[in-house]
Parts: structure tokens; sequence; C-alpha cells
């Protein structure tokens, strides 16, 4: 049972704020330099972030090699 007792889950991940959830930056231009795009450095091109439950889980998951 989840210690709120309500026996759901919490929220284990959320959209990227970075990509807004499609995993790609979009390349882009300032000034006169053209940055390229490619996968989001903050979700790794998933599209998604842990949140801290989820964090939470992950290393728990890693601490007993479930």
């Amino acid at each position: 049972m989840i210690s709120d007792g309500s026996g759901a889950l919490p929220v284990l991940e959320e959209v990227c704020p970075a990509c807004v959830g499609n995993g790609q930056i979009p390349a882009r231009r300032v000034g006169n330099t053209i940055h390229s795009g490619g996968s989001c450095n903050e979700c790794y091109g998933r599209g998604t972030k842990a949140t801290e439950d989820g964090q939470r889980l992950l290393a728990f998951i890693r601490r007993h090699g479930v």
C-alpha cells in the first residue's frame, strides 16, 4: 500500500519542459549562428522526465536489483 493509504501510485513521470515531450530540440538561430537541433539534453530524447517520486522508485529498484 502507498504511504498515503490510497493504494494508487503517485505520478512517476512528466512531460519534459525543454522539448515539450518531443524528445528533439529544433534547430534555432541566434544572431548569425544556427545551432543544430537533435536529441533533448534534459530527457535524453525520451520526451519525459522522472518526477521526484519516480526518482525515488528508480533509486529503490537500482539498490535492490529488481
